[in-house]
């Protein structure tokens, strides 16, 4: 308590005191206290702290104001959020705009980058703002939930979304050899393009592919394969699938509108050309003495597609004529029959024609109608002896409705459907008959007019992809798509038949969304260059033979003698490469005497010529990947990852090696609220969230989740999930098996506190601090806690964002070496009843009320090392807070209520006392004003009473005095014996920065109160 004991009459005279001269003080000083009532509190705590922190016993130190902003929003533009984050050993801070663009900061040069242009991270029509987290010190991960596919990562450089290549995304399978220099690298398969890259070789190899543009358009099932040329070493081999349908096979409705009574369908026509014209080269057999001869064949280059008969063929050159037919299969060209030719040709060229446009398909278009369920406006008539028949007609068409009539003193009193019918698309007209006149009625029909389905009545033919579907009539908001039929493969075209294939490489079909299909590479006609040993055998009494097959369909087998050493076969030397080699060669010894040598055959580099299809596989719904396997030449071989489709949310996590988000935004055509829902990817990957990999998708099912996800944290190795009103901990991630599946457990910690403002989250050491409408809370043992007890009546006058209070946020910041929880809100202020904009200020033990000139709209966090920095935004500027001090920032501290304890007494206030170090530079001293609030006694009778409670009075006189640092001046000054019953000491300051180390307020008793 600090009510001092009475100085004795000697001290007090020897000091100049008055006989009973007491004091109050709240020396050596807690935190503040809105719990208990003001009298009531503890005497060393605070009503009232702002612009002041607690360092420790006699040690209040006032707070900066913000600094000079280090980055200012473009005219027009405002800044909606940021975050703070290190890509390697660099700061920087990623500030979203209003416009929907965001900016990277550098924090060391103020270097701003681009990041992604206007009406890329928010709309101002939602509201939603973007968050964003760091990945290790290698990406900036940002994700917002206003369409689907809002998720992106930033590498300082590139920003990679939907569409795009992934960061790192490039699969080397080969390295390639024999590269003398840097090939050039060019990207194939897939619907996008725009895609670059830069490649480092190292000792013939290729040692990176960096990604320099990562590209856009790439639709979500996309193979990008990469092709190298050139560079000293092999061209790689680009294949082209061909589906086989090219017709439209069913329509989905993804939107059924309304008020349709009848509609049609129409089908944009398949583009004219449908298909890939065919292209070859001609072959001429030059006789060696006339030096011309006739053209012989042609080999195919491409086969093209989309042909629904031979196209016409025409073969120019030098020589006067040559005419020729088109072999066809599944809508290409597999060959060329020459017809006849004069035999004055030297060179000679071939054109296809181009495939004719297909043929658009159509469908008529079924409404849903609906059943009469009711009547109104019943006209009973009269004269009815007996319940008349009852008949419907007309209604656009509808069928089967049956009723029963009710009669009652001669009228019509009601009717029973008995049979509702079908197909009715306006009400019928129902009609009496019998012994009666006057009844009427109208009918009520179910159905709404919605489009239910399409029949396809024609396929069409030609379309290479989903043609657009129109649906016009009498209503209006029907929207469908159209899907092609399932299809094989038709062919595989050779784009590019790649160089240096000294084997027949094995062929992949990947993606496509069907499957089943196989195809086998043919080599052009080439001969061997060699026969290695794989085996020398044993006990070999003479040479053996070797023999020779394979070598596909017309080829000429080399030969070859076989070279002894010892007992064993050392060598085999070619005696003849052979010709016309399209396929592999296989070696086989015979006799000898003894057994084990084996060969192998290395063919003379060459190309692809063509790919024959063994099966064509079905259901392939979009054109699959075609990949030639690695090492069948000397080129490298290479894929591209591409970003997800589909992922979008509130707020991530980055744990255990994956992304975490929650609360995407609603999927198209789903009515399914996703607050519940979050994904995530697989290990060790941004991109990846396929469930084949080990991401995945969850749903929480449990009550208390309310509505939503409102924020993700990790904390000791769980992963807290906070709803709007519960906690929920996941733990136990595993990821195994093949395909890949991820485990984990999942449970609630806590299913009556959440979290209701996203960017209030805040980690605080091991603990994870959170707000919402009833206080801040502490995640301790796995539950929350109510951190903010001493000032939980605080709460009762914020202004939350629903009654037109700034959406709460928070930050972290080391204050003088000591770290603080900041939570900023909209309070009403309790002396003007005006709402404000303050901070509360936590250190673990002590809370304290902070402010900052101008207003503020939002504030985050930058941690260097291990200190933190707050920063704060007024929408225009970004600033640092509490790094400047200031002479206009208004300071104050706010007693409690002193003498509730000897409130029977009445008491004079004599003095007051103020202790101070001034820590400025400049030694500007430190002034202020003190107040006081006092009460008196109210007699409770007509009489007028002695002393009544009042506002704060201010004091006669002001501090103003020298105290620079380390001394703590003392300065005193009579309060001219004013009365009171209790009373409270308010220290206003503008001094820019200094300690307070004592207040103290002397008083005497005076009279018992009666």
């Amino acid at each position: 308590m600090a009510i001092n004991p009475e100085i004795s009459a000697k001290a007090g005279q020897a000091l100049g005191l008055p006989p009973g001269f007491k004091v109050y003080s709240p020396f050596p000083f807690k935190g503040m206290n809105w719990q208990d009532a003001p009298h009531a509190m503890d005497d060393h705590e605070f009503y009232w702290i702002e612009n002041f922190v607690r360092l420790g016993n006699g040690n209040l130190r006032t707070l900066g104001d913000k600094g000079s902003p280090v980055y200012t929003s473009p005219t027009g533009t405002t800044i909606v959020y940021f975050e703070f984050y290190t890509l390697g050993t660099s700061y920087y801070c990623a500030i979203f705009l209003s416009d929907g663009s965001a900016i990277q900061l550098n924090m060391a040069t103020l270097v701003q980058t681009t990041i992604g242009p206007a009406g890329t991270f928010y709309n101002a029509s939602s509201g939603y703002k973007p968050f964003a987290k760091q990945w290790g010190s290698i990406y900036l991960l940002i994700c917002n939930r206003n369409t689907s596919n809002d998720y992106w990562a930033w590498d300082g450089t590139l920003l990679y979304g939907a569409g795009t290549a992934a960061p790192e995304g490039v699969n080397i399978a080969s390295a390639g050899f024999a590269y003398s220099s840097v090939p050039t690298v060019t990207t194939f398969g897939g619907a996008g393009s725009g895609m670059t890259f830069n490649t480092v070789v190292n000792n013939g190899a290729i040692a990176e592919i960096n990604i320099t543009n990562p590209g856009s358009g790439y639709s979500p099932n996309d193979i990008v394969q990469l092709a190298f040329s050139g560079g000293g070493s092999d061209d790689s081999a680009i294949l082209k699938a061909n589906l086989s349908s090219g017709k439209v096979g069913g329509v989905s409705i993804t939107a059924g509108g309304s008020g349709y009574t009848s509609a049609s369908v129409t089908f944009s026509a398949p583009p004219s050309g449908a298909g890939a014209t065919a292209t070859g080269t001609v072959n001429v057999d030059i006789d060696p003495v006339s030096g011309t001869g006739p053209v012989t064949s042609v080999t195919i280059t491409n086969a093209g597609s989309g042909y629904t008969s031979a196209p016409a063929i025409t073969i120019t050159g030098d020589g006067s004529s040559a005419t020729a037919t088109a072999v066809m299969a599944s809508g290409s060209v597999v060959g060329v029959n020459i017809v006849s030719s004069t035999a004055d040709f030297t060179t000679a060229s071939i054109t296809f024609a181009v495939p004719p446009p297909g043929t658009t398909a159509t469908g008529t278009v079924v409404i849903s109608t609906g059943s009469v369920t009711s009547y109104t406006s019943l006209v009973g008539g009269s004269g009815y002896t007996t319940a008349p028949t009852v008949s419907f007609s007309g209604g656009g068409g509808g069928t089967g409705a049956a009723a029963t009539a009710t009669v009652a003193s001669g009228a019509v009193t009601g009717l029973v459907i008995t049979n509702g019918g079908t197909g009715y698309t306006a009400a019928p007209t129902i009609a009496f008959s019998g012994p009666g006149s006057g009844a009427s009625a109208t009918a009520v029909i179910t159905g709404n007019g919605q489009i239910a389905s399409v029949t396809i009545t024609n396929p069409g033919s030609g379309y290479v992809s989903a043609p657009s579907v129109t649906i016009t009539g009498t209503g209006s908001g029907a929207l469908a798509k159209a899907s092609l039929v399932p299809a094989g493969i038709a062919l595989i075209t050779v784009v590019n038949g790649g160089t240096g294939f000294t084997s027949v490489p094995l062929i992949k079909i990947v993606g496509g969304g069907g499957s089943g299909a196989t195809a086998l590479a043919v080599l052009t006609g080439t001969s061997v260059a060699a026969v290695n040993l794989t085996g020398s055998g044993t006990n070999y009494t003479s040479a053996p033979s070797i023999t020779f097959k394979g070598g596909g369909s017309g080829a000429t087998l080399p030969t070859a003698t076989v070279n002894m050493n010892g007992t064993r076969v050392g060598s085999i030397t070619l005696t003849s490469g052979g010709s016309g080699i399209t396929d592999s060669v296989e070696v086989s010894f015979s006799g000898g005497g003894g057994s084990g040598a084996g060969a192998v055959v290395v063919l003379a580099p060459t190309s692809i010529a063509s790919v024959v299809l063994s099966s064509t596989g079905q259901f392939y719904t979009d054109v699959p990947a075609v990949e030639v396997s690695a090492g069948a030449n000397n080129s490298a071989y290479a894929t591209v990852d591409l970003m997800p489709y589909g992922i979008s949310g509130s707020a991530m996590e980055t744990f255990l090696s994956r992304v975490w988000i929650i609360n995407p935004a609603i999927q198209p055509y789903s009515t399914i609220p996703p607050g519940n829902l979050w994904f995530y990817s697989a290990p060790g990957s941004i991109w990846d969230f396929a469930t084949s990999d080990g991401g995945g998708s969850s749903i929480n099912t449990d009550s208390f989740l309310q509505t939503q996800y409102v924020g993700i944290r990790q904390s000791s190795g769980y992963l807290y999930f906070f709803g709007n009103g519960s906690v929920s901990v996941l733990s136990n991630v595993n990821t195994s098996g093949s395909p890949a599946t991820t485990t984990f457990n999942y449970q609630n910690v806590d299913p009556q506190a959440g979290l209701d403002f996203r960017d209030s989250i805040q980690d605080f050491g091991k603990t994870i601090i959170t707000s919402n409408n009833l206080g801040i809370f502490g995640l301790y043992g796995g539950s929350l806690a109510n951190i903010s007890k001493k000032i939980e009546q605080l709460f009762e006058i914020a202004a939350h964002p629903d009654v037109g209070g700034i959406e709460p946020s928070a930050a972290i910041m080391t204050i003088y070496d000591v770290k603080h929880y900041i939570n900023y809100l909209t309070l009403v202020d309790p002396d003007t009843k005006v709402s404000r904009n303050v901070m509360l200020l936590w250190n673990e033990k002590d809370w304290t009320i902070a402010s900052q000139s101008g207003n503020l709209t939002f504030i985050g966090t930058q941690k260097v090392a291990s200190k933190y920095q707050a920063w704060g935004t007024d929408g225009t500027g970004l600033y640092p807070l509490f790094t400047t001090p200031s002479s206009s920032l208004i300071k104050r501290v706010e007693t409690k209520f002193y003498g509730a304890q000897t409130m029977h007494l009445q008491k004079q206030a004599l003095a007051a006392y103020v202790q101070a170090t001034d820590n400025s530079n400049t030694n500007a001293g430190v002034s202020g004003t003190i107040s006081l609030s006092i009460s008196g006694l109210a007699q409770q009778n007509n009489f007028n009473p002695m002393l009544q409670s009042g506002n704060y009075v201010t004091a006669l006189q002001q501090p103003n005095f020298q105290s620079p640092n380390p001394f703590y001046g003392f300065w005193g000054t009579s309060l001219e014996g004013i009365g009171f019953v209790l009373l409270g000491a308010r220290f206003t300051t503008t001094s820019p920065d200094f300690t307070l180390g004592n207040l103290v307020i002397g008083y005497a008793d005076v009279v018992a109160s009666y």
